[in-house]
């Protein structure tokens, strides 16, 4: 029973982990300024380890502030990724 349980388990991890896993090799390899470390994943339940900004992470800025403009939350984004300078956000 144990060992079915297991290879079921590892089944299902490979499938769904995968990608999970994919994305914190991507995102351990990043160095950029405007991008958070990662510091580690945890694998009960899956989750991306990093440390917490002062403003709080994107979603949350956008329920405290619905009516921004998400199309530039994207171009700022892609914008301090692509080297421009960090400008003072006021969306």
């Amino acid at each position: 029973m144990c060992v079915l349980n297991f290879t079921a388990f590892i089944r299902l991890f490979l499938t769904k982990g995968q990608a999970f896993f994919q994305e914190a090799a991507v995102w351990k390899r990043l160095e950029h300024p405007n991008i958070v470390p990662l510091l580690g994943v945890t694998v009960a339940p899956l989750q991306l380890v990093s440390v917490r900004m002062a403003g709080g992470e994107i979603l949350e800025y956008i329920e405290r502030n619905p009516s921004t403009d998400r199309l530039s939350l994207v171009g700022f984004c892609s914008a301090t990724l692509n080297g421009a300078p960090i400008p003072s956000p006021d969306f």
